[in-house]
């Protein structure tokens, strides 16, 4: 008998994979984690796993942060994705480097400020957060934002800074 992976999916979901046992299975892990790591109680592990499983236990009581983990978490993992893919796209360009500079860090770190904003916005859409910037580029022609974002790509790219004269 042949299964539709869909209906798989659709199963796991009525039966409580996604609603109970990967939101506990998530904060279990977390918290184990930081417990064998900040070593809190010492070498015991077990106590370590006993706390885990209480508070994994307790956080599926509250209905409104297993709502919120079910709608942030795919929304993180999209992001990931994309900053994922900006990085070996920068990578194809710049090709091999020793060292990361300081303009690809802060490049960086503005991508994945936008992601994250954009991860805990409250809407299925744009959200409020990039309701003004969304706004801005209503406003004006969509080539003129395509060509300076390309244009800022080809700079950020090409763009070699000051040598000093040997």
């Amino acid at each position: 008998m042949a299964y539709d992976l869909f209906q798989v999916i659709a199963t796991w979901q009525e039966i409580g994979i996604y609603g109970v046992l990967l939101p506990f299975l998530l904060i279990f892990a977390i918290s184990f984690a930081l417990l064998e790591k900040i070593r809190i109680f010492g070498d015991k592990r077990n106590i370590n796993m006993i706390v885990s499983l209480v508070l994994g236990l307790l956080f599926l009581q509250n209905i409104f942060l297993v709502e919120q983990i079910q709608f942030i978490l795919p929304k993180v993992g999209f992001s990931l994705l994309l900053f994922v893919l900006l990085l070996l796209l920068v990578g194809v360009f710049t090709g091999e480097t020793k060292q990361a500079s300081g303009k690809w860090t802060w490049l960086a770190f503005v991508v994945a400020i936008i992601f994250l904003v954009w991860s805990l916005s409250p809407d299925e859409g744009y959200g409020f957060a990039f309701d003004p910037i969304f706004y801005f580029f209503e406003s004006i022609p969509q080539w003129v934002v395509l060509v300076a974002i390309v244009g800022g790509l080809i700079y950020l790219l090409t763009h070699e800074g000051k040598q000093t004269p040997k």
